[in-house]
């Protein structure tokens, strides 16, 4: 487990009585009661009866460096001021994907830690989104939080618990999360496929959403092989022409026979 130093960091053991509930078997619970929590990453302030903590997370790199996690800030904020809201603390996730297990987040589990010790009643996020990209990972992280007895405010709406009494109601939610994980994918889709159509009429363009090819660089949003790509690549083919396996090749080269397939792919791609 993740610590700032800069937290209270205050620790909370498991409960016993809460281990023999219903979900004692689930790796949720399990996980839940029998690890100690630390504060990841917040700033604690003041306590009240209307206490909240923010939630926020952003998946990528570019994402943390640019306006995502302010963004978020101020919509959280504007909500807690709203609803009569004081945030004691903020807990993120920086360049964490949401289809990663809540549990598995720090940021998520200083959410935890702030709930399980009283300082907070309320877990507010940007979207629904921010907790959560795919349903089951949403499901679980709800569950988490209603178990602690958290009120989530997700986009500025109230998500209540699951009632027996009115099973409409996780069916509407279940409905939601599954359109918006359907969505998120349906554009990771067609973004690869605007990308592969662009390298195809333009092999040498570079469009961001991969892995620069090893030896070359970018100019002008255009890929340029470097001089060592290019001394490599008359290494590989007069190896190749002596008759040597890309093996061989590649151990006189120091590199792997995949890494010498995919100098020859570059090669190729680019017209070398």
């Amino acid at each position: 487990m993740f610590r700032n130093p800069l937290c209270s960091g205050r620790r909370f053991k498991p409960d016993p009585l809460r281990s023999r509930s219903p979900w004692a078997s689930s790796r949720l619970e399990l996980h839940l009661w029998s690890q100690p929590y630390h504060c990841y990453t917040c700033q604690v302030g003041s306590t009240t009866k209307n206490s909240a903590v923010g939630y926020l997370r952003v998946s990528s790199s570019v994402q943390v460096e640019g306006t995502g996690l302010d963004v978020q800030r101020a919509s959280i904020e504007a909500t807690a001021t709203r609803m009569g809201l004081v945030i004691v603390a903020w807990c993120e996730d920086a360049g964490v994907s949401g289809t990663v297990e809540a549990l598995d987040r720090p940021g998520f589990n200083c959410l935890v830690e702030h709930l399980a010790s009283g300082e907070a009643a309320y877990v507010l996020a940007h979207h629904a989104d921010r907790l959560a990209r795919t349903l089951h990972v949403q499901e679980a992280a709800l569950a988490v939080l209603w178990q602690h007895g958290a009120t989530v405010v997700l986009g500025g709406e109230v998500v209540h618990a699951d009632d027996p009494s009115d099973p409409m109601r996780t069916l509407i939610r279940q409905i939601l999360g599954a359109v918006a994980e359907y969505s998120r994918r349906d554009v990771v889709v067609k973004m690869h496929s605007g990308r592969k159509a662009v390298r195809r009429r333009e092999p040498d363009r570079y469009i961001g959403g991969a892995t620069i090819p090893a030896g070359c660089s970018v100019v002008d949003g255009r890929l340029v092989a470097t001089r060592q790509l290019i001394d490599e690549l008359a290494a590989i083919r007069a190896g190749i022409g002596s008759g040597l396996s890309l093996s061989a090749v590649g151990r006189r080269l120091r590199l792997q026979s995949v890494q010498v397939q995919r100098r020859l792919a570059t090669a190729e791609r680019l017209g070398l």
